[in-house]
């Protein structure tokens, strides 16, 4: 059976917590990345929980594009609106 994943990287906000009640409904498990374990941590989360998708803010998005290692990474959505 395929795991159906994806991370969150972001603050506590409503976005985070309807995506997270999304989960449940829809049969998916949600990945925290917590800011305060450091960008070095990202990249061995990511690979360790193969997931494709990321849905962060904007606040972390530019740290999250200086990774080098993305993992599986196909998708990156931000609940912000970029400029």
């Amino acid at each position: 059976m395929e795991l159906n994943l994806f991370a969150i990287y972001s603050k506590n906000r409503i976005e985070w917590n309807l995506l997270d009640i999304s989960c449940v409904l829809f049969n998916f498990a949600s990945i925290p990345i917590y800011d305060t374990l450091g960008p070095k941590a990202i990249p061995f989360i990511l690979n360790q929980s193969n997931v494709t998708t990321i849905f962060l803010t904007k606040d972390v998005i530019t740290g999250f594009l200086e990774l080098t290692d993305f993992g599986k990474i196909k998708n990156v959505v931000c609940f912000d609106e970029l400029d």
